[in-house]
């Protein structure tokens, strides 16, 4: 008897030890979940941000260049401002499109320092544009898109951005500023309803830690630090770079809080701030339920991993970058080309794309090692992405060692040209490669086509006509350009 309750008081003592120690290591994993939700949000935020806003800012370069390219041709006032105005209308009948922006505009050097709203808007007398943030921010990029950061509109009294670029003419000489106006309420809008497991809400600030959007409109254009003294130390971690993750605060309406920062590529910062009670909330729902029902903890992990790779795979598919090489992947690629070729076919101007393979590259690989091959692709990832100048050129990753590059309102001989310069700068690199029987350096070959988009053609085949050339590079020796 004695010894059968030993024997149970080691059973009781081993299985409350193993209850005690799943309990301590599943609020460790559920701690880790809730913070990768915060960062899922983060993530999630600023992807939305940026493709709405990336949209946009493509829409601004093909205009501006349509624009250019208009000027060039000896276009006249009249004609690019019915061009412009038409593009307006495009806009407000895509019901997308007009949610974010507010119209497009321009000022012209070339035509003696006119300007056109292409909404119809007429400026008042005292309007002088080169007093205007859209001047002075496209003077500054000089030739690059450049964004405002937001200011009062004339036109609408709104709060707006605005995208802007300053385009000239070959010999440099200036023509004019296009610019594309941005309504910021959306992209506050975009901020305040973060989406996140545990409720909470977004806050958007600009480079100078000044609140863009807030739930509560009050706090607009105010300092954190004339908000709560104490966000002080989170202010001075921002503007020394440092990581805000899980920073307990209270909030505007007092309740303490967690805190998550993550500075965008423009400057600005977008954080989501989550009650603490709904933060740890499943932390102790969590150990409650291990320390109660000890088997069920197999299936509440697998439903945690789950859920976290659910997560990730969702952020994944949202990603429109190789991850090895940093270059733009495919599923961007087909968007673009997709795009671009719409828009031409409206201007009735070239588009042409590139296929691109790496020599040799399985023998490379094989020769070398796996870890050199990744090497070799991030070089000539660099290589061409460096080898394409203007911002309307398109490099990606297509799969593999297979690269693609679109080059819209090029002529197809200068095209060529240029993919002849492309071939020749890889193998300027001087990368060894034993196995390579046409150098002996790291080569390409590149199959190029060109075409004019109709209703009777599609991108699709100018890609399969781009293959097919690639093909017969690759017959006729390698390391070197084919046009179809």
């Amino acid at each position: 008897m004695k010894k059968r309750s030993v024997y149970t008081l080691f059973i009781i003592l081993a299985f409350a030890l193993l209850v005690f120690l799943s309990a301590w290591f599943m609020s460790n994993i559920e701690g880790r979940h809730i913070m990768n939700d915060a960062k899922s949000a983060l993530d999630t935020t600023e992807l939305n941000i940026a493709s709405n806003l990336q949209e946009l800012e493509n829409m601004l370069v093909y205009l501006s260049e349509t624009i250019r390219l208009m000027i060039l041709r000896d276009a006249d006032y009249e004609t690019v401002s019915k061009y412009i105005t038409g593009m307006n209308d495009y806009i407000f009948a895509n019901e997308k499109l007009k949610m974010y922006s507010t119209g497009i505009y321009g000022f012209f050097d070339v035509f003696g320092g006119k300007f056109h709203d292409g909404t119809g808007w007429v400026p008042p007398n005292d309007y002088t544009p080169v007093t205007r943030p859209w001047y002075r921010a496209a003077i500054e990029a000089n030739g690059k898109t450049a964004v405002t950061e937001p200011y009062m509109g004339v036109a609408m009294d709104v709060y707006t951005l605005t995208f802007t670029r300053r385009i000239f003419s070959k010999d440099g000489k200036p023509l004019g500023i296009i610019c594309l106006d941005i309504i910021l309420d959306m992209v506050r809008e975009l901020t305040v309803n973060t989406r996140f497991a545990h409720n909470g809400y977004g806050i958007l600030l600009n480079s100078q830690l000044e609140i863009l959007a807030h739930p509560d409109k009050k706090m607009y254009g105010k300092r954190m630090v004339d908000i709560n003294i104490s966000l002080l130390p989170i202010v001075e971690d921002l503007e020394l770079g440092i990581p805000v993750l899980e920073h307990r605060v209270k909030n505007y309406r007092g309740e303490p809080s967690v805190l998550f920062f993550r500075q965008l590529e423009n400057g600005w910062y977008i954080a989501v701030m989550i009650s603490e009670a709904a933060y740890f909330r499943e932390m102790r729902i969590m150990r409650l339920a291990v320390i109660s029902l000890g088997v069920i903890l197999a299936v509440s992990f697998i439903g945690m991993v789950k859920k976290l790779t659910i997560t990730n795979e969702k952020l994944e598919a949202l990603s429109t970058t190789d991850e090895l090489t940093k270059l733009n992947n495919r599923r961007s690629f087909l968007e673009y080309v997709n795009l671009i070729w719409k828009q031409n076919r409206r201007l009735n101007l070239p588009v042409t794309i590139l296929m691109i393979d790496i020599d040799y590259f399985k023998k490379y690989n094989d020769s070398l090692g796996h870890l050199e091959g990744d090497k070799a692709l991030i070089a000539i990832a660099k290589c061409l992405k460096d080898s394409v100048k203007r911002e309307t050129d398109f490099v990606a990753r297509f799969g593999g060692e297979e690269f693609v590059c679109v080059l819209p309102f090029i002529e197809k001989v200068e095209a060529f040209e240029f993919t002849k310069t492309m071939v020749q700068s890889v193998e300027d690199m001087k990368i060894p490669h034993p196995m390579n029987l046409c150098s002996k350096y790291l080569t390409i070959s590149v199959g190029m086509a060109s075409a004019v988009p109709n209703s009777d053609s599609s991108h699709v085949q100018l890609l399969d006509e781009a293959d097919k050339a690639l093909y017969s590079a690759k017959a006729s020796g390698r390391n070197r350009a084919v046009m179809s």
